[in-house]
């Protein structure tokens, strides 16, 4: 078949854009599958009060049975606990003393919500009547009772050793599961997530691909927070842990960023109900967004530290410094999204009309109004033509390679990575109220106070109109002004970084 024809089934005649959609039609295909192979691994065991009652019976009389094997040895049980302080007191402590401590220990690890102790010794009793691990996470309340039931029992063992006549329970009765095993010749339906919702989603809202990829990103963090779980596993608390998840100090996002993802995850919710997959959706992922702190533009003192000298010697994230200084230089004189300048290819890169200008397409930017030539200033021009020679003769593809070393990672992510372990290392604020988003707003005020009207500064920073009259709105098409006439904005900022270079 002839690649045009490849192209066309994708819907597109521009090889790039087919090259994103097949990609992202195989990682489609790679998820399925994983899903698929998911199903032949070990599940969970499913936790019920008959068997929690089993297994804190079964807690009682290991240990203690475990104890009255010892003894007569001469030894002296210790279930896999031992500290510092019993190591170095070893020799000074009898038996009974150092049970003692251990069961001391053991109490306050429990009152701490210390429980891997007790999880390790759970997991071992239901793997002694054949069942898999259960995901003791979900079940905090079961998790605490064996924990006090195993520090209980542990004191009775070193209640022993001091002289009590403590007897060891029977064995509890042999275990028979709840749950009707059904026959090999009619296998149980893999059990549906949130991301069986994802087709239906795409259907009723006609998804395009930014969407689909916030969904993903949105689907990725809810699996990294609390795990691929079935939707009959999704209760109000599992909400709660990911909203806590996203909340965390430790997200490189703030808060609204926070709420869009919880949003994307509570629509997917909605369509999964709406098509039968789940009854109700118990999920409230509501929280309060802050917007009394507002991003303001970079000041004077900041672009000094930020421009007045070229960005120089190793890097975090192992950034290449040349792709990092002009990365912020085009940022500076664009006000453009990281995630469009870090995306740039070196064939994006070309002379229009006598004017070299960088091509902002669709993969990398956050709507189709956005899509855009980007003049160069002349300040940048002959940096970035000398940048693009150098990519060409290095063979690369990405105007910023640095920036797309990690699969699964998007060049702008990990550029605003970098970006962000810069900042600290020039003192500059943190938080994400000052991150490279900023430059966008020092562009757009520089211009605006020189007099710029709103539709040609869209033009130069790739706003969607979202104000004004319906024809501002609906029949100005910034992304169809003259380069030229964008460039004269462009120069309009009159930054003297980088510093020309004197002969």
């Amino acid at each position: 078949m002839a690649v045009d024809a490849y192209r066309r089934s994708l819907k597109t005649r521009d090889r790039a854009e087919a090259v994103t959609k097949a990609h992202t039609l195989i990682a489609d295909y790679q998820r399925q599958f994983a899903a698929l192979r998911d199903q032949h691994r070990p599940q969970f065991t499913r936790l019920t009060p008959k068997l929690m009652a089993y297994l804190l019976d079964q807690i009682k009389h290991t240990l203690l049975q475990g104890d009255d094997v010892m003894r007569p040895l001469g030894e002296v049980s210790y279930v896999g606990v031992y500290s510092g302080e019993v190591r170095s007191t070893s020799d000074t402590l009898n038996n009974a003393e150092r049970l003692q401590v251990l069961s001391r220990e053991l109490r306050v690890l429990q009152a701490q919500g210390d429980f891997e102790l007790t999880v390790n010794l759970l997991d071992w009793l239901l793997s002694r009547i054949g069942l898999p691990p259960a995901n003791w996470q979900l079940h905090p309340s079961y998790l605490s009772q064996a924990g006090r039931a195993m520090a209980a029992t542990f004191q009775a063992v070193a209640d022993r050793a001091s002289g009590d006549l403590i007897d060891t329970p029977p064995a509890p009765p042999l275990y028979a599961p709840e749950a009707v095993t059904e026959s090999p010749q009619t296998p149980k339906a893999p059990a549906k997530t949130l991301r069986d919702a994802v087709p239906h989603w795409k259907r009723l809202t006609n998804a395009k691909d930014n969407a689909i990829q916030r969904m993903d990103r949105a689907l990725d963090l809810w699996e990294d927070a609390v795990g691929a779980l079935s939707l009959d596993q999704i209760t109000r608390e599992i909400g709660g842990e990911f909203v806590l998840y996203l909340l965390d100090d430790d997200r490189e996002f703030g808060r609204k960023t926070a709420a869009n993802h919880a949003s994307n995850i509570n629509a997917l919710t909605n369509v999964a109900v709406k098509q039968g997959l789940m009854s109700a959706n118990p999920l409230d992922l509501k929280f309060t967004i802050d917007d009394s702190a507002k991003r303001v533009p970079w000041t004077r003192e900041e672009l000094v530290k930020l421009h007045a000298q070229p960005v120089r010697g190793e890097q975090p994230t192992e950034a290449d410094p040349a792709d990092a200084d002009l990365l912020i230089s085009m940022l500076l004189w664009s006000g453009a999204r990281i995630s469009e300048i870090a995306g740039l290819r070196v064939q994006d890169v070309e002379e229009r009309d006598g004017i070299l200008a960088a091509y902002i397409r669709r993969a990398t930017t956050k709507n189709d109004q956005s899509v855009r030539w980007l003049p160069i200033a002349s300040a940048l021009r002959e940096k970035v033509q000398a940048h693009c020679d150098r990519r060409k003769d290095d063979g690369s593809t990405a105007l910023f390679p640095s920036f797309h070393r990690r699969a699964g990672t998007s060049a702008g992510d990990m550029a605003g990575r970098w970006f962000r372990l810069h900042r600290e290392a020039l003192g500059l604020p943190s938080g994400h109220l000052n991150g490279s988003h900023k430059w966008r707003h020092t562009v757009r005020t520089k211009l605006a106070g020189e007099g710029l009207g709103e539709a040609l500064l869209d033009a130069v920073t790739g706003h969607l109109a979202t104000g004004g009259s319906a024809g501002r709105k609906s029949y100005t098409h910034a992304d169809q002004f003259p380069l030229a006439k964008v460039l004269e904005a462009v120069e309009r900022l009159a930054w003297p970084w980088p510093a020309p270079r004197t002969s």
